[in-house]
């Protein structure tokens, strides 16, 4: 950090937590609940040392508009857990929404995957083109693809970002193939995705499973593209970024590294992807969408976009809290999760003159 190191310390998982954390999964909790859960993840990822040390940073070693870089990396027991909902309460009185982490616009969460051989991150600055492929079959939940698509389209709109998007429709396996077979910087999905229990796992209570998103096929159903078929598709492209807005697009076993769609992405060596670790609200969804990609575009880097896509989400569904239909959305905002295998900035290098830049920077 920049104010030096801690020592280690040892933490246990308190019993009965994987089950908390399988109601966090299925809406079950309230706030307050989630709170609780954010408390005990706060104090396995940072105890009292690393936490003091975090509080230090923040108050001591920032300058104004500088933040911090929480990168995690995991053994596949530990990676499965919701860290994005680590809480460290602030100060004394009752406890709110103040003390996530991922919450605070200073702090920034990424996870890590240790891979043979490094990223390769395009810095070249130059136009780029964006590939969204879109899915929403008739054996499924209907989704408001069309707002999506606007929404992607007002982000762009009047940037100075050379982002080009080309629209997949109806993306089947075949023609998504295709598709990565051409020139795409940024692949972008949205559809359904699902986490499939495949075997028991071999811990007691456990199981192993796979992820896949669901495309379609030429009479419009459901067809599955397993995750390590899509890492397949992504081997040796330039895609440089792939968003999936999907449901469980995010979500992994407590044994195998590869098992979710975002982590058999990151297999593919892409540089960075982001993911939904659980099921999420359409509209929290296409919020995410929609100022994730309007921050990108002005040039900031890829983990501010995500935590300003992540504090929209909140805002969204903080009001519905309380209410008695959509209080269960309110845990939403934690669903974003962001695997990023560079160091430092990772930004689109999408203008190709210095006076454009210098004007993004000025304006914001």
């Amino acid at each position: 950090s920049p104010l030096g190191e801690t020592e280690p310390e040892s933490k246990a998982v308190p019993d009965g937590f994987l089950r908390r954390l399988g109601h966090l999964d299925h809406r079950k909790l309230h706030a307050d609940d989630i709170i609780e859960i954010g408390e005990t993840l706060g104090e396995l990822l940072l105890g009292s040392k690393a936490g003091d040390l975090l509080k230090r940073c923040l108050s001591e070693a920032l300058e104004p508009e500088q933040g911090l870089r929480l990168r995690l990396q995991f053994p596949p027991e530990l990676a499965g857990f919701p860290w994005e909902y680590a809480y460290r309460q602030r100060g004394g009185g009752e406890k709110d929404a103040t003390g996530f982490l991922a919450l605070d616009p200073r702090i920034s969460f990424s996870r890590q995957e240790t891979l043979a051989a490094r990223a390769s991150l395009n810095t070249t600055p130059g136009a780029r083109r964006m590939l969204v492929a879109m899915a929403s079959p008739v054996d499924e939940d209907e989704l408001d693809l069309t707002q999506e698509r606007e929404n992607l389209h007002k982000a762009f709109l009047n940037s100075t970002t050379n982002i080009d998007l080309d629209f997949l429709e109806d993306a089947t396996v075949e023609g998504l193939g295709r598709e990565l077979r051409e020139q795409v910087d940024i692949l972008h999905f949205a559809g359904h995705g699902r986490f499939r229990d495949v075997a028991q796992g071999e811990i007691f209570g456990t199981t192993t499973g796979e992820g896949v998103v669901l495309l379609v096929n030429e009479q419009g159903k459901s067809a599955p593209m397993p995750a390590d078929q899509l890492a397949v598709n992504l081997q040796g492209s330039n895609v440089q970024l792939v968003v999936l807005g999907a449901c469980e697009t995010g979500k992994r076993d407590t044994e195998h590294v590869w098992s979710g769609v975002v982590t058999a992405v990151v297999e593919a060596a892409v540089p960075a992807a982001v993911a939904m670790q659980f099921s999420v609200w359409d509209d929290a969804a296409i919020t995410f969408a929609r100022n994730f990609y309007q921050v990108l575009a002005a040039g900031f880097p890829l983990d501010y976009a995500v935590s300003e896509a992540r504090r929209a989400i909140f805002n969204l569904c903080n009001p519905q809290r309380d209410h008695v239909d959509r209080g269960q959305f309110w845990r939403d905002w934690g669903v974003p999760v962001l695997y990023q295998q560079t160091v430092g900035d990772f930004t689109l290098a999408a203008l190709t003159q210095p006076n454009q830049q210098r004007a993004v920077e000025l304006y914001y």
